[in-house]
């Protein structure tokens, strides 16, 4: 059994739940995670999705009492929830869930009045468009598809603050989650109601991802072993979260790979293809990469791979460039104004005699999804650049920084040494918040002191830079031609 004080961080992700304990130096000490999925209500495809309530609640409480049952969870003195950005919950006024939704559930497309919601002016105020994704269309939805739900909504809250309502019945976020809530003015930091859609009750009050926002509830100890009263923090997105872990250009490679700049303001994009987004600290402009992670498992499983290792072990039998091989299974530069996810997808592969002597195999198509990923982020990197200044190196963390050829490829094809890790950087931005209103650490950067890790480094290799430019610039072409179709 472990000894001394420890902090849970707890992760509400696109592909499930995940519970990590990290002690007062910064080491983890125990993790588990469950899996959930959402589903496409019949009457509401393709737009719809759903998650169900009670699998979102028996995933989060089962990887908690499987990481906690490595220690003794008496020895727990701080929590705090991190999720997806966008996802968001509907509470009654018991605070029992009517609603919980994913970050492509984009049903307001369908059925809600959203004329008035002007997209020049969302993405001023906001930083972000187009609205249809938000929380506010999806509450007008509500009110015209079905009424008596949305009589009955409370409370709106984002997926972290529906884990940590779980466990204090408290509400409160702060701003990276209300900025993917669509109730934040960026640059002053006050919320700012979308009107006509909800009353202004509804939405959560702003605090700071390191105030407490409640202790345990007894129900919550009884069910999972803790404390009662043990404070939990407000907590934070967790893509923000894992930025506290990462540098000025940050990838954060995870189920979908936001690439996150920091700025010193809240400067906006005039060409509005980026998000500008609240950090734990400061500010941030997104280029959205589309679904990396989600890709990779995918990829992992068609080619019976079992592990980031065994990917990269294949992948690096194949040469620069794949023998001509072309990935294009969901990383990409994504306009930020239109999010079309319908575009076609797969795997372009010279074929045939005229072509090659023999087709690309199963080493050129893991190597091509990996170059893909470097593309991307060289494709999303230039649109950053045209705002603000580019770094002299990008900071690579999230589950596929667990891939060392994902830091040698990205490297040569960005033409920056790549610093690499750590994987688990959401859970450890949210351990900080823990350790904060623990009193564990005296702020986020004692905190982050605590939780950093010595990343690995990546340099260029620049007999390798004519040969992925060439590749590249195919890529992108036909990145283009898809776009078109």
């Amino acid at each position: 059994m472990i000894d001394g004080e420890l902090v849970l961080a707890i992760d509400a992700g696109s592909g499930g739940a995940r519970a990590t304990l990290y002690d007062a130096g910064g080491e983890r000490v125990s993790r588990a995670e469950r899996a959930w999925h959402a589903t496409v209500p019949p009457e509401l495809a393709p737009f719809g999705r759903e998650y169900a309530p009670a699998e979102l609640a028996n995933a989060l409480d089962e990887a908690t009492l499987e990481a906690l049952a490595a220690v003794d969870p008496a020895s727990v003195v701080g929590v705090a929830c991190t999720g997806q950005r966008i996802a968001c919950a509907l509470l009654d006024a018991a605070g029992a869930t009517l609603y919980a939704g994913p970050n492509g559930d984009v049903r307001a497309l369908a059925g809600a009045a959203l004329e008035d919601l002007d997209d020049d002016a969302l993405y001023a105020r906001t930083g972000r468009f187009p609205p249809w994704i938000y929380a506010p269309a999806r509450a007008r939805w509500f009110e015209a598809n079905a009424p008596e739900l949305h009589g009955r909504i409370r409370h709106v809250v984002g997926l972290p603050g529906w884990a940590a309502h779980r466990l204090t019945g408290e509400v409160a976020v702060d701003a990276t989650v209300a900025a993917d809530l669509m109730m934040l003015d960026v640059a002053s930091g006050r919320r700012a109601l979308v009107a006509g859609c909800l009353p202004d009750e509804a939405w959560p009050r702003l605090a700071a991802p390191t105030d407490r926002l409640g202790g345990v509830s007894d129900a919550a100890a009884a069910r999972l072993g803790l404390r009662p009263g043990v404070p939990v923090a407000v907590g934070c997105a967790d893509t923000q979260a894992a930025l506290r872990l990462g540098g000025a250009d940050t990838l954060v490679a995870g189920s979908s790979a936001p690439l996150l700049r920091r700025v010193d303001g809240p400067r906006p994009d005039p060409a509005r293809r980026l998000w500008l987004d609240p950090t734990l600290d400061g500010f941030c402009l997104e280029a959205n990469l589309g679904e990396m992670g989600t890709a990779h498992r995918w990829l992992e499983e068609l080619l019976a791979l079992p592990s980031f290792e065994a990917f990269d072990a294949l992948a690096r039998g194949a040469a620069v460039g794949a023998r001509g091989a072309s990935a294009h299974l969901g990383p990409r530069a994504m306009d930020l104004r239109a999010l079309s996810t319908g575009r076609p997808a797969g795997l372009l592969l010279p074929f045939g005699e005229t072509s090659l002597s023999a087709p690309p195999g199963r080493a050129e198509i893991a190597r091509s999804f990996l170059e893909s990923c470097a593309f991307a982020t060289r494709a999303g990197r230039a649109w950053l650049d045209a705002v603000a200044p580019a770094p002299d190196a990008l900071h690579l963390v999230g589950g596929l920084a667990q891939s060392a050829l994902l830091g040698d490829v990205l490297a040569s094809v960005l033409g920056v040494p790549v610093r690499r890790g750590p994987h688990d950087a959401t859970a450890r931005g949210a351990a900080a918040c823990a350790m904060v209103v623990a009193g564990l650490a005296s702020d986020l950067d004692d905190a982050v002191a605590r939780l950093e890790r010595e990343p690995a480094v990546h340099l260029p290799d620049e007999e390798l830079e004519d040969a992925y430019d060439d590749a590249y610039e195919r890529w992108l072409e036909r990145e283009q031609q898809l776009e078109e179709m």
